[in-house]
Formats: C-alpha cells, sequence, structure tokens
C-alpha cells in the first residue's frame, strides 16, 4: 500500500465455503486458521502486519499470529471484549497484576 497509489492488491485470500458434509459455510475464524500459515509459508522473510476487526480479538487467535510471527493491529470495541478492556486497565494501573 502507498499514500501516493489508489489500488490496494491482496496478497492472498481463504474462501469462506463449504467443507466436506457441512451444510454451512466455514466461518471466518476457521478461515484465518487456514490463512494465517499460508501466508507465513509463503512470505517467511516479510514481516506482516495484519490488520482485523473485532472479530479477531480472541485469545487463540491473537496466538495464531504470535505464534508465526506476525504483528496485528486488531479493532476492538468493550462491547463483547470487557475481559479484554479489564485487561488493559490493570496493566495500565501502576504497581498492578494482569490474573
Amino acid at each position: 500500500m502507498s499514500p501516493d497509489l489508489k489500488s490496494v492488491l491482496p496478497i492472498d485470500f481463504e474462501q469462506i465455503i463449504k467443507s466436506d458434509g457441512q451444510s454451512k459455510d466455514c466461518s471466518e475464524r476457521n478461515a484465518a486458521k487456514r490463512l494465517i500459515p499460508s501466508l507465513a509459508s509463503q512470505y517467511p522473510k516479510r514481516q506482516l502486519l495484519i490488520v482485523e476487526d473485532a472479530l479477531a480479538a480472541n485469545g487463540p487467535h491473537i496466538q495464531l499470529l504470535n505464534e508465526h510471527g506476525m504483528d496485528c493491529v486488531i479493532g476492538a470495541k468493550v462491547k463483547g471484549n470487557a475481559k479484554l478492556f479489564e485487561a488493559f486497565a490493570i496493566a495500565d494501573t501502576p504497581n498492578s497484576e494482569i490474573k
């Protein structure tokens, strides 16, 4: 991406499709579980910054990003992520411990 260019091209994508024997499409989370390792193997020398919405604000997903050495920016709202915001509030308090 560049502020001087109007076009942005994806480097990869993962379809959200029906898997064998399933009656509904797989979820964004399952697609991300496939996409992250794929990106890491295709671009092993690149430092990737993953930008996602609040759906990605969960421990297992963030752990997967960390395991593949990817940085991330995840937008999250207090509603639906109260524990996350509570942990940050505690961490921001002097002499505090996150539980």
